[in-house]
């Protein structure tokens, strides 16, 4: 299988805590984004790269949710705060770190923790 990511993932394990603020999607809203808007939520991170990351939480999120993620930077502590969207989600056959898997895509983030994020993907 080809890699179709274009910016390499980390695997790291760090907590996050998620707030869906909305959907991604022009379409009708689906009960799943409306029911979950404004809703907050703990999940770990399993991995992370400059433009994504993925997580594993006990909440099932809508594909195209938007969501405020903020974060503690696995190099030296940080705070780091993002706005990401909603790749994929999808219920995990073991409750490893949760019942459930998402992909998410990073849309917006500050330069700094840009930059504190970027810190991380450096070789030493």
């Amino acid at each position: 299988m080809d890699e179709k990511r274009t910016t390499p993932r980390i695997t790291t394990v760090v907590p996050v805590n998620c707030r869906v603020t909305g959907s991604g999607t022009s379409a009708l809203p689906t009960w799943r984004n409306e029911s979950q808007k404004g809703s907050e939520f703990t999940a770990r991170t399993i991995n992370v790269s400059k433009a994504g990351m993925l997580i594993h939480c006990d909440t099932d999120i809508a594909a195209h949710a938007i969501m405020e993620i903020s974060l503690n930077a696995p190099t030296d502590g940080h705070p780091v705060k993002l706005v990401a969207e909603v790749a994929w989600s999808r219920r995990n056959s073991i409750n490893l770190f949760g019942h459930y898997s998402a992909g998410l895509m990073i849309k917006k983030i500050a330069d700094k923790d840009r930059a504190i994020l970027t810190n991380f993907f450096k070789t030493p």
